[in-house]
């Protein structure tokens, strides 16, 4: 049987089948054919998830085939794309045509179809539109084998891929803008109180620190339209390079079974070498290449935790994580990125109606930094914190459901109606999402 795993290697199934439809009617007879027989089925693409939410046992529909372009209306700057194409792809189409995204990640290794499914977001400040704001319409085929759009009432949900498999998304573009990138090496404290002038006042914020190394980066980025200098040019490559460097250092040494002090001294080394290097001038960038994290596109493997707090709790959760790390050793090991965004209209996003602050842990020594990581868990939730739906979920979080109280049960209803007998289901959905037995 193939082994289909996320990117990082940390979580993978053995499949009954994995099908590679090349359109929508193929994807519309693979759907029909595994609910005739009672079965179940996801949908992968980037697979740049750090748990099994896109994964199955049985029939895995692979949609790599599905990645072109559509169609591109220049006249209402919106494009229609098949659901297996990656952002770095669209970026690059976009660019080329002139257009843009209003937001986008930290990463583009990511289908359309997975950024819509899990509601995937950027950073904002002064501006209020994230990524998932583009979205103007999403094909589907559902629970029936049927290729049609999501209705109105559907798109108010979030789909968790359990709607259908999306074979097609149309995106309200922007006219192409570039960003003025500026990162500073700060005191982390005084800049987590800074947060609501620093969100007055910047297009977009990201805040970084690693373990208890005691400075941090802040990144603000400015919007504009306008050709790049070669100035600006040259500096991206070399801060591309430079953290290219910097991530394949970090992943290539065999750091899992080192002793805990050499473990130490490494990520302490690499940490400080991080945040002191970060400091740059201000740099103009491709709007892409400058809200992205610029290393090539390489990562090193990882594991990810991520939780929206609502933004009125954001300055003490802040410095109650920071003070946690500070006290820790076992925190040398990972990396935080706070970054904001507006809340959004659909039901079972973390940041529904909630206007929200996303604390990330990056975790590179995932052994040693689990009970930390579940220590700080508990404390998010007692600020108010909802897990992202694609990050590794902590055991102090688990009760995925209740955090979203009767939502959880519009969402279901919802559910039900595109996929009546459980074609898109998982072990994930049953272990965080299915109703008690006796509902």
């Amino acid at each position: 049987m193939p082994r289909v795993s996320t990117w990082n290697d940390y979580v993978a199934v053995e499949a009954q089948e994995v099908r590679t439809p090349r359109n929508e009617a193929e994807v519309a007879a693979i759907v029909r054919a595994v609910r005739e027989r009672g079965g179940r089925l996801r949908a992968i693409g980037g697979r740049h998830s750090f748990n099994d939410l896109p994964l199955c046992r049985e029939t895995i529909v692979d949609l790599s085939n599905l990645a072109g372009v559509l169609e591109i209306d220049h006249a209402q700057r919106r494009v229609r794309v098949e659901g297996g194409i990656r952002l770095r792809d669209l970026v690059v189409v976009l660019e080329r045509e002139g257009l843009a995204l209003p937001n986008i990640g930290a990463w583009t290794a990511q289908t359309i179809a997975g950024v819509v499914s899990t509601a995937t977001h950027g950073s904002c400040g002064r501006w209020r539109k994230d990524l998932i704001d583009a979205v103007l319409a999403i094909r589907v085929v559902d629970g029936h084998g049927v290729a049609r759009e999501l209705d109105a009432s559907e798109r108010g949900f979030l789909t968790l891929g359990m709607f259908g498999v999306i074979t097609s998304v149309t995106l309200q573009c922007e006219p192409l803008y570039s960003v003025i990138k500026n990162k500073d090496v700060v005191d982390m404290e005084r800049t987590i109180e800074r947060i609501p002038e620093l969100l007055r006042i910047h297009d977009h914020v990201d805040l970084r620190w690693v373990g208890r190394v005691r400075p941090g980066i802040l990144t603000t980025w400015e919007r504009f339209e306008g050709p790049l200098s070669p100035r600006d040019r040259v500096l991206t490559e070399v801060e591309g390079v430079g953290l290219n460097l910097l991530n394949r250092a970090v992943d290539r040494v065999p750091i899992a079974r080192a002793p805990a002090r050499f473990k130490d001294l490494f990520y302490g080394a690499m940490g400080l070498a991080y945040v002191i290097g970060a400091e740059t001038p201000p740099v103009g960038q491709v709007w892409h290449r400058g809200l992205t994290f610029n290393s090539r596109g390489f990562a090193p493997r990882h594991d990810e935790h991520e939780f929206a707090v609502p933004i009125d709790e954001a300055i003490p959760c802040l410095l109650d994580v920071r003070r946690t790390m500070a006290d820790s050793r076992d925190s040398a090991g990972i990396e935080v990125q706070i970054r904001f965004t507006p809340g959004i209209n659909l039901v079972l996003a973390p940041h529904y109606h909630q206007d929200s602050v996303w604390v990330n842990f990056n975790v590179f020594d995932r052994a040693r930094c689990r009970p930390l990581v579940e220590t700080m868990t508990e404390a998010l939730l007692d600020f108010g914190a909802r897990p992202h739906w694609c990050k590794t979920i902590p055991d102090a979080a688990s009760h995925l459901r209740s955090l979203h109280g009767d939502d959880a049960e519009l969402w279901e209803n919802a559910r039900r109606r595109a996929d009546p007998d459980g074609v898109f289901l998982n072990d994930w959905y049953d272990r965080y999402l299915a109703p008690p037995r006796d509902a």
